[in-house]
């Protein structure tokens, strides 16, 4: 990471009662697609009456009033997601992640190891893929990069229904309406993968290469009501979390891909108790 690196938008909320600044109690939380930083406010307001300090993220292009792709790429993502730790003096916090969230966190992590000082990711693991699977999400991905192609109005509404189409995508307040610019990720997966390239995702391969450090608490969470064959996690990869580390874990919870927001308080109960397992 060169000095300077830029930040991404962040929002910070300290504890009601007490001035905690220390990593150990800080949780950054990271959205995926096609959310907001929003998504994480039940959230938030959980961890905040827990004592914790919490630090929002939008992933570039996510932003409130943001109507333009970001003129980035995924290592310059990585960079400034690590500048932003630096920034907010959360290097070796503890880092949440949903969808792309988990998935630029994987990459912080096999650049940056010492960035977390706990993991925390949900849905998006390592998946080998089938024909079959690798179809469909081709076709899906095609889909979502066509929208992104057609631009505002056509592309808009495009996105919108494909979104729509996703499995049960839950409600919430401040819920991010799909813009064709949002499939910005989609459209830098394909620039940037193939079997020798820096980001070969299709195959989740730069995941399945990274797995947590022994000393890195890690838990896992996913739906029970998955997608499927096109379930984003393997048992054996679930399995080598729980091999590698005795705090980490690996919990199913009710409901599918959102399924944190489904049941929250299942999700609550899972994090507080691998938050009050001392690192």
């Amino acid at each position: 990471m060169s000095a300077g690196s830029p930040t991404l938008l962040q929002h910070v909320i300290e504890p009601l009662d007490t001035d905690v600044r220390t990593p150990s109690k800080t949780v950054v939380l990271v959205h995926g697609f096609p959310d907001s930083p929003a998504i994480w406010s039940g959230t938030s307001d959980h961890l905040i009456q827990g004592g914790y300090r919490v630090i929002r993220l939008a992933l570039p292009g996510f932003e409130e009033g943001a109507n333009a792709a970001p003129r980035v790429n995924f290592e310059q993502v990585v960079d400034r997601l690590h500048a932003t730790l630096i920034h907010t003096r959360a290097v070796g916090a503890t880092l949440v992640g949903h969808d792309w969230g988990a998935i630029f966190l994987y990459h912080l992590l096999r650049r940056h190891p010492e960035a977390a000082g706990r993991l925390v990711t949900i849905e998006i693991g390592a998946s080998p893929r089938s024909l079959f699977t690798t179809a469909c999400v081709l076709l899906y991905q095609t889909a979502l990069n066509v929208a992104h192609a057609l631009g505002d109005g056509l592309g808009d509404w495009l996105m919108g229904l494909l979104c729509r189409l996703a499995p049960r995508r839950p409600d919430y307040a401040g819920r991010l309406n799909p813009r064709a610019h949002h499939g910005w990720l989609y459209r830098q997966a394909w620039r940037e993968a193939g079997s020798e390239g820096p980001w070969p995702y299709y195959f989740r391969n730069a995941i399945a290469k990274w797995t947590p450090s022994p000393a890195l608490p890690f838990l896992f969470l996913y739906g029970e009501r998955g997608l499927g064959p096109l379930r984003f996690h393997s048992e054996a990869w679930r399995k080598e979390i729980t091999s590698r580390c005795a705090q980490s874990q690996t919990i199913s919870l009710p409901g599918g891909h959102w399924c944190f927001l489904e049941s929250p308080s299942a999700f609550y109960e899972a994090l507080d108790s691998f938050l009050a397992e001392p690192i």
